[in-house]
């Protein structure tokens, strides 16, 4: 039995991370799949007579597809070296050859005993996943009602003018690229040529994309979510675009992910906010996305095209736009001349033998996310009289452990006319931003 719990436990794994999604026809067409493709492979393996192995051999075939992110960090962590998808087939390969010796010294016996053991583990772990999923949602239905009950500090623009936010994706704090990397970023220059205020350093309330993003639309808000399907949902009310909306604002999202319930401009397979998405993410399906250069400079570039006309537009009334580059994270697609780079690094955690080159890359890719912003600023007609921020979401996480407060420290820079400077520089976090934009 354990060959299809292991796809109801996978299905059950998934679920319990977000409940409100759920979709009983796409669970129900999920298990119809995976049973019927599961039955097939045994009913084959009888006919050549191969049964006598096919059910752990089914196990190793799923195991990487299903959960390619945790497959992919157990085998870097024990040879030391990022998986590429290429070599998902020959690791595959290797852990049925083992398998295939393994089984042959266990006495016959003893089969049916470690059979059931595995079919009760299947039991007990999709047991304990429902337990996991229902305390999420607790915990979650509390977390809503503190953010309702909390006094939410109210925006407050008197000089309504337009609103340009432009995020650049793992883009480290000035300090620290020169104190880790040595490398002084020269876009700080040109943007205080034209009077921005810049950041040394400023924290962001998380190291991860979509919790600081949760964070900073719903007005910094410190309680940070369990996962990031609940970090879509708080993205989905938004109460920073709400108020802005409530003083008269308009809204455009340039961005992947879904924002006020606003048109996203290009779905990419980083953060889910379907049922069917909650279950293919960090998946083999998700990985061979995500593997090709193409979709993500695809992205990139109409996003900047998106951007340039944008800032271009004559609005009736005042318009907040909202653009996220994946500049500079990693894959690091381009060089500093914008050409596309043809070995991009797209894992940076476990390769410290490439650290160098990471550095390089980084720096380059940063080099040409600088060239793009001075361009679009040039883009925009009398911007002298506009709100416009330029930032990260969090700092540069390479070579960094979890919770390194590096990792958390992050490029920001704010320009609207008759900034009060002394007051800019109270801010301590990225999220705090909004609220001193007078």
């Amino acid at each position: 039995m354990y060959v299809y719990l292991f796809g109801l436990f996978f299905l059950i794994y998934k679920t319990s991370s977000y409940f409100p999604s759920f979709s009983l026809l796409i669970f129900l067409l999920f298990i119809f799949s995976y049973s019927t493709i599961t039955f097939c492979i045994i009913h084959v393996s009888k006919k050549i007579k191969t049964q006598q192995y096919i059910y752990g051999w089914i196990i190793i075939f799923w195991y990487p597809l299903l959960f390619k992110e945790s497959f992919d960090n157990a085998i870097s962590s024990i040879l030391g070296f990022a998986i590429r998808i290429r070599y998902s087939p020959i690791i595959i390969l290797a852990g049925c050859v083992c398998y295939f010796y393994v089984k042959k010294i266990i006495p016959k016996l003893l089969i049916p005993l470690i059979n059931k053991t595995v079919n009760l583990f299947f039991v007990f772990m999709i047991i304990v996943n429902l337990i996991i999923g229902f305390d999420n949602f607790i915990k979650e239905t509390n977390h809503s009602t503190l953010k309702a009950k909390k006094d939410g500090q109210p925006i407050k623009i008197e000089h309504k003018k337009d609103i340009i936010w432009i995020l650049m994706d793992e883009y480290g704090a000035p300090s620290y690229l020169k104190n880790e990397f040595r490398f002084y970023n020269p876009l700080l220059d040109s943007l205080k040529k034209r009077r921005f205020f810049t950041f040394d350093s400023l924290a962001s309330r998380s190291d991860y994309t979509i919790y600081s993003l949760s964070s900073l639309f719903n007005l910094d808000d410190s309680i940070l979510p369990s996962n990031d399907m609940y970090a879509s949902l708080y993205l989905r009310k938004s109460t920073m675009v709400e108020q802005l909306k409530n003083l008269g604002y308009s809204f455009t999202n340039l961005d992947f992910i879904d924002i006020y319930n606003q048109h996203k401009i290009a779905k990419l397979p980083f953060f889910s906010d379907t049922y069917f998405s909650q279950i293919i993410n960090h998946t083999i399906f998700s990985k061979i996305i995500l593997s090709l250069i193409r979709p993500l400079d695809n992205y990139n570039n109409q996003v900047i095209a998106e951007l340039n006309n944008t800032v271009k537009n004559n609005y009736q009334k005042p318009n907040f736009t909202w653009a996220h580059l994946l500049i500079p994270h990693s894959p690091y697609l381009r060089n500093s001349d914008g050409e596309l780079n043809k070995n991009p690094i797209f894992n940076t955690s476990p390769i410290y033998k490439q650290k160098n080159e990471i550095i390089n890359q980084y720096l380059n890719y940063l080099l040409y996310g600088n060239a793009i912003i001075l361009k679009i600023l040039n883009q925009i007609p009398d911007w002298q009289n506009k709100i416009i921020i330029i930032s990260g979401d969090h700092g540069a996480r390479m070579f960094l452990k979890d919770g390194d407060p590096r990792r958390f420290a992050t490029f920001a820079a704010i320009y609207y006319p008759g900034m009060d400077t002394m007051e800019l520089k109270q801010i301590k976090y990225l999220q705090q931003i909004p609220f001193h934009l007078h």
